[in-house]
């Protein structure tokens, strides 16, 4: 309990300083409502200065991370000493995983319970400024958000789109420019209703298809972003 407190005063600390250091442009495309809340997924993932979109998480949710939210997180990351110790009181579980086949996926599957509230990056890993992740791949959802929505019979997910933040901070540089404008795009969606819309599917193997060709098709709305943020180049 007295660790849930500080996770939650630490949260709402990082929640403060974003609307106080930045000008955040938030905007729910869907009903703004906050019961039953399961899986939060940020799509776009750009910079490791993400923890500033818990600007748009309402006190009671942040408080539900606090108590009983678990995130997956690269085990690079968790690892480096200020960034990776930040992360680690985000929520109580956050489970490093590796991009090797050593178990860490399903260990994280294992450590998810019927209330847990995940929050997690689908594309797993991060956009360079050149558009693609470090090793010059391109960048995509995969199938990782397909697990653990087979697993998950009913509540909500919440798909937060980000705007990108490489004008803030760029992957790999210490620099961070303040009192700068970033945009976030929220839809919530009933779990049950979102495998509706994707077909009737009996095999994970086809699931995964559908929920990631789906999710890639929403990564491609630039439509739904302004044009008014600066290039870094």
């Amino acid at each position: 309990m007295v660790l849930s407190v500080v996770r939650f005063l630490l949260l709402n600390l990082v929640k403060l300083l974003a609307w106080t250091l930045f000008k955040p442009d938030i905007r729910w495309m869907t009903k703004r409502t906050f019961d039953n809340i399961r899986v939060i997924a940020l799509l776009n993932h750009t910079s490791l200065m993400e923890p500033l979109f818990v600007a748009a998480i309402p006190t009671p949710v942040v408080w539900q991370l606090a108590s009983r939210g678990v995130m997956p997180g690269a085990d690079v990351t968790l690892n480096r000493p200020i960034v990776g110790r930040l992360f680690k009181w985000m929520a109580p579980q956050v489970i490093p995983i590796s991009r090797k086949r050593d178990g860490t996926w399903e260990l994280f599957m294992k450590s998810l319970k019927k209330d847990s509230i995940i929050l997690f990056v689908p594309e797993g890993r991060m956009k360079r400024l050149n558009g693609l992740d470090k090793e010059g791949k391109p960048m995509g959802v995969r199938g990782g958000i397909a697990d653990i929505l087979w697993q998950i019979p009913d509540g909500d997910i919440v798909l937060a789109q980000s705007g990108g933040l490489h004008h803030i901070n760029v992957p790999g540089s210490f620099k961070v420019r303040l009192f700068q404008k970033f945009q976030l795009r929220i839809d919530k969606l009933s779990i049950q209703e979102y495998k509706k819309t994707l077909g009737s599917h009996t095999e994970l193997s086809k699931f995964k298809v559908a929920v990631v060709e789906d999710l890639n098709r929403r990564l491609r709305r630039p439509e739904l972003f302004g044009s008014d943020l600066p290039v870094l180049i």
